[in-house]
């Protein structure tokens, strides 16, 4: 099991990585899997606000 903390930033690493690999990397594959890993984190923080302020 992953610890909370480490947990809870992964959607953002996921997001930071992408965006460091858009702008490092040049290749078209490569821009591809980095928006993929963008739009990880960002779902991920999506389901998790939604699923913690579900009433």
């Amino acid at each position: 099991m992953l610890p909370k903390n480490f947990y809870e930033l992964l959607p953002f690493i996921y997001s930071l990585v992408g965006m460091l690999s858009l702008l490092l990397v040049e290749t078209p594959l490569a821009l591809i899997f980095s928006l993929m890993l963008i739009m990880a984190g960002l779902v991920l923080v999506a389901m998790r606000f939604y699923h913690r302020h579900r009433s």
